[in-house]
């Protein structure tokens, strides 16, 4: 059956292969396996009209039962969600917005289950509801709303009106946790609202290919931007332990039966070249990227090895003009004749009128003192306030 298998496929142009396996511990492995029947439906088919005795009677029977692919098809729409939210959530820029859109895919495709098809697909969806409830309920999903709303790439689209005073209630709660007062909540309240109605500095798009939403935030440019603040804290925090999982599959591979004495602070330090030559293999080495032949690969290992036995440097430095005045032919010779008569724009540097230069030194920067007013404030009194500044507008 499985050469049989292998030459329909070749002969209906199947692109992705036979099928696939599943394992329990990947969600990405079973949309494959679901992804793959669904792909094989018409090679099963035709498998069995060329031949009925190309598989058992099990087989036969799930082929021909139009329910048995309904029933995959709709797996396999629940699974593609979870499969795109681990691969998404796992990324290095991963927002906790993100995992807020992620879970809103996945409802939204448990709401798309059909229900008259069978009693086995309305059982089905109802089993998919109760657990997305259950594991919903674990969340602090205030703090995902407003992740998701802060997000410059979503801003809270498809929420109900109703859902802003939940957001705008939680900011404030956070606002007032790390360290805002009440005259600093009230204008974060009136930046909220301005962030929601496109108003300016927040009415320019955000590029995807070309922004995180920290440079966006940061392109909000306004004194006292405690939004700004507040949405790159919220940003800011990584929204799972994938880096961790991946030095903890490191180390696995590092202390196998083989190496097991090396010591923690040995292991730690292999650990920490490994992420570093990963994160810029293409900085530190040079050949990286590169249709080297197996001559020139060889000389570069054995420049290589030369450098370890002589402890010298790998790649050498031209340091032939080391002699020559690098600021020899930066002034004209024609006003070089000048340079010792100054005028009165010569005393002050040009950029001194674009920009401040009293502060020399990073440490002498003094931060502006902000008054946030009362620390201890009621969210609902700042919530009303606000309320009646919009009712005068």
């Amino acid at each position: 059956s499985g050469a049989i298998l292998r030459e329909e496929i070749k002969k209906e142009l199947i692109v992705g292969g036979g099928l696939k396996s599943s394992v329990k511990t990947r969600w990405s492995t079973a949309w494959d396996c679901c992804s793959s029947v669904l792909r094989l439906e018409t090679v099963f088919k035709n498998m069995l009209i060329d031949n009925s005795k190309a598989m058992n009677q099990s087989l036969r029977i799930l082929v021909n039962n139009r329910n048995f692919w309904s029933n995959v098809e709709a797996l396999a729409n629940i699974l593609e969600p979870a499969k795109n939210a681990v691969k998404s959530v796992e990324c290095k820029n991963t927002t906790m917005a993100d995992v807020f859109f992620a879970l809103i895919q996945m409802a939204i495709s448990i709401k798309a289950l059909p229900t008259e098809t069978s009693e086995e697909l309305k059982e089905f969806r109802q089993k998919c509801i109760q657990f997305y409830n259950y594991r919903w309920k674990q969340f602090d999903f205030e703090l995902y709303l407003l992740a998701y709303f802060l997000h410059p790439k979503y801003r809270g689209k498809g929420l109900i009106p109703e859902t802003y005073q939940i957001i705008q209630r939680k900011a404030l709660t956070l606002w007032q946790k790390i360290g805002g007062g009440s005259n600093s909540a009230l204008a974060l309240a009136i930046q909220m609202n301005d962030y929601d109605n496109y108003k300016s500095p927040y009415n320019f798009p955000y590029v995807d290919e070309l922004q995180t939403s920290s440079s966006w935030w940061l392109g909000c440019k306004q004194s006292n931007h405690y939004l700004q603040e507040l949405a790159l804290y919220i940003l800011s925090i990584v929204p799972h332990s994938a880096s961790c999982e991946r030095v903890f599959s490191i180390l696995n591979w590092f202390t196998q039966k083989r190496r097991s004495r090396l010591k923690v602070e040995k292991v730690s330090n292999m650990a920490r070249l490994h992420s570093f030559y990963i994160s810029n293999a293409q900085q530190e080495l040079n050949y990286a990227g590169k249709n080297l032949s197996e001559d020139a690969f060889n000389q570069i290992m054995q420049d290589y090895a030369k450098s370890l036995t002589l402890d010298s440097d790998m790649f050498e430095i031209n340091n032939d003009n080391d002699d020559d005045d690098p600021f020899e032919n930066l002034i004209p010779e024609e006003e070089e004749e000048n340079n010792d008569q100054l005028n009165e724009d010569d005393s002050n540097l040009l950029v001194g009128n674009l920009i401040k230069l009293n502060n020399v030194n990073r440490e002498d920067i003094e931060l502006e003192e902000v008054d946030h007013g009362d620390l201890e404030f009621s969210v609902d009194d700042i919530l009303a306030n606000v309320n009646r500044l919009n009712s005068k507008i």
